[in-house]
């Protein structure tokens, strides 16, 4: 006769734990909540072995109960389909059943969920009036990580507002969106009409701050309740820059032409100075029959220009460099800019020392290349006559 051993627990699948060494009986030792029980018990109420269940512990339930059935309808180490006891054909009954109920209502509650999810606009709209009143921007303080980011890059496609923005200005900005929270949260609460009205007003006049309308008063509330962009003057930054306006910079003074480098010829030098070879060319001559060609030859010079540096720096933080769109782009072409009003002032009036010497210098040095005004001699005053009967002009006095 053997003697059964003693359950003292269950493994994760549902399967006992047998105190005595040498494997499991025949026999399955069968959970509390099938043993003894019929199907014909299972009525359309709520099962007692389901009552007061969340829904995470009816779902950790079924996978208990899937194991305890396995185990009775098939030998785990061997994979065949065993020879049930009555007993177990009764709990295997039951568990079948009991699993169905256990499903039914596990559904129906991710049913309702989605219809909980599914609310309108204007029933979640409702909702946060009644939770945070009238304020607009309360949800962002509120917002995960994840609802900020989307929020913040569907802003970012809307044409009326980055409609200004080139391509490589969105990318760098849809970057920042990405990396950072603050730059998501922070074109949610500036990105709009009103903010954009009360900065214009508040930049322009730091007193503007009475004539602001009731909206732009709360769209500026709502961004310095989020974050102070200084603890200075409003125009050193008091009062936050929305995140889209357009970082191009609209040159006020030089962007002149530079025909200088249009009409000379460019050329790389290693030295301090460049040396080049000038000649006036050569004198051509028409020859009598049978007589010898004169010669002809170039005079060669060579003239020598002395290299200078022209220098320009803008030093900025890293962080301009990487919250600034296209900050690379616009300072270039600020420096071209500059580098071209330096080269057409000296080219023209430079003095030669530590600079090049200009063209009108080296004129104004050359004493040979003046035109001097002389009174002609042939003109009098009173010879008006004789002018006026040659030209038919009337000098006057005469």
């Amino acid at each position: 006769m053997n003697r059964k051993p003693k359950i003292i627990g269950y493994r994760r699948n549902g399967a006992p734990i047998w105190l005595a060494q040498g494997g499991a009986p025949e026999t399955i030792e069968i959970m509390p909540e099938l043993r003894g029980k019929d199907v014909t018990e299972l009525g359309d109420a709520t099962p007692e072995e389901l009552r007061g269940k969340r829904p995470e512990e009816l779902e950790q339930f079924l996978k208990v109960l899937d194991a305890q059935l396995r185990s009775i309808h098939q030998n785990e180490d061997t994979g065949e389909l065993r020879e049930k006891t009555p007993a177990e054909e009764q709990a295997f009954a039951y568990g079948l059943k009991l699993r169905d109920k256990i499903i039914a209502r596990v559904e129906e509650h991710r049913a309702v969920q989605e219809v909980f999810a599914r609310r309108p606009k204007s029933v979640v709209a409702a909702l946060n009036n009644i939770r945070v009143g009238d304020d607009a921007y309360a949800d962002v303080r509120r917002m995960t990580n994840h609802e900020a980011r989307d929020k913040a890059l569907r802003a970012l496609d809307d044409r009326n507002n980055s409609a200004h923005l080139k391509s490589y200005e969105k990318d760098q900005v849809e970057k920042l969106v990405r990396t950072s929270t603050d730059i998501a949260r922070r074109i949610l609460v500036t990105e709009n009409e009103h903010y954009r009205e009360a900065w214009m007003k508040l930049v322009t006049d730091p007193n503007a701050l009475f004539s602001l309308t009731d909206d732009e008063r709360q769209a500026v509330r709502a961004y310095n309740e989020y974050r102070a962009a200084s603890e200075g003057t409003t125009t050193a930054g008091g009062f936050g820059i929305p995140v889209f306006i357009d970082p191009s910079i609209i040159l006020t003074a030089q962007g002149s032409g530079n025909p200088f480098l249009e009409i000379a010829r460019q050329v790389d030098v290693n030295t301090n100075a460049w040396k080049g070879i000038s000649s006036a060319g050569v004198t051509w001559s028409f020859d009598p029959e049978a007589s010898a060609v004169s010669d002809d030859s170039p005079t060669l010079a060579q003239p020598v220009v002395t290299v200078f540096m022209a220098r320009g720096f803008i030093p900025y933080s890293i962080e301009v460099g990487m919250d600034y769109p296209g900050f690379a782009s616009e300072m270039q072409t600020l420096l071209a800019s500059g580098y071209d009003e330096l080269l057409v002032d000296k080219f023209t009036r430079g003095s030669g020392t530590g600079e090049p010497r200009g063209i009108l210098t080296q004129l104004s040095a050359n004493a040979t290349v003046r035109v001097k005004v002389q009174t002609n001699p042939g003109i009098r005053t009173t010879s008006g006559r004789q002018f006026r009967s040659a030209t038919g002009v009337t000098l006057p006095g005469s």
